[in-house]
């Protein structure tokens, strides 16, 4: 089977996240078993990626009328581009994928109009309960089939849609987790206010005896790592910047 994965987000390696490392760990688990898999996500400019993708993607404009560019450095094809959902007929054209892969997340409902068009069958993966990044838009795919990724997903969404989804857990390699650990260092990843920040600043306070090293996950911007280095600084509290290991 060929299979499309659409997102409004980036992806590895200009952001490295957990819906980012259990789509590739899927993805190399769905080739394995013989499919072909693909994706189409968001780019963003900067850095020696974000140059020589946006090179390529004026080159393809040029000749083939859309702003969109091919990495396979994966190991599998990924289409990026600034809009991703004027870029959809062409990929679905290019990959011509036997069904479609929704992730939710970001503006992903841009995308929906355009995604319907190709008549191409539509799983939408549900990823978090973001709600105020979708409003009523959400129910342009109303009638397709859902997956989430925990019961707890799964039941705000038929709360706040009443859609029903089945629940998929995450895909995920645990040898690539599995790691020695001496038990004397806490470590948190991701330190945004969405994932319990000043929770785990909190603890940090609070128990000053004990060593702290906070990860970052989402690409935190200069202003906000600044202050966050700050702030650990004062509790001699190490901040990591991530990478794909």
């Amino acid at each position: 089977m060929k299979i499309l994965f659409v997102a409004s987000q980036l992806y590895f390696p200009q952001l490295y996240g957990g819906v980012q490392t259990s789509t590739d760990d899927l993805c190399h688990a769905l080739i394995e078993r013989g499919h072909r898999v693909s994706l189409l996500v968001k780019l963003m400019p900067g850095g020696f990626f974000g140059l020589k993708t946006r090179v390529a993607m004026k080159m393809r404009k040029m000749f083939a009328g859309c702003q969109v560019a091919k990495d396979t450095g994966l190991g599998y094809p990924v289409w990026r581009a600034w809009f991703p959902a004027e870029a959809v007929d062409y990929v679905c054209r290019k990959e011509k994928p036997d069904l479609i892969v929704v992730m939710t997340g970001g503006q992903i409902m841009t995308m929906a109009p355009n995604i319907l068009k190709t008549n191409i069958p539509i799983l939408v993966q549900l990823h978090d309960v973001a709600f105020e990044e979708y409003g009523s838009a959400f129910s342009q795919l109303a009638n397709v089939p859902y997956i989430a990724n925990s019961a707890y997903t799964a039941a705000r969404y038929k709360e706040r849609y009443g859609i029903a989804p089945s629940v998929i857990n995450p895909f995920t390699v645990a040898k690539n987790y599995e790691t020695q650990t001496t038990g004397e260092n806490i470590t948190f990843v991701n330190p945004v206010p969405q994932k319990g920040m000043e929770i785990a600043l909190e603890v940090a306070r609070r128990c000053p005896d004990i060593p702290f090293t906070f990860i970052e996950g989402w690409t935190l911007s200069p202003q906000a790592r600044k202050a966050l280095t700050e702030e650990l600084d004062r509790k001699s509290t190490r901040l990591n910047s991530s990478h794909a290991n």
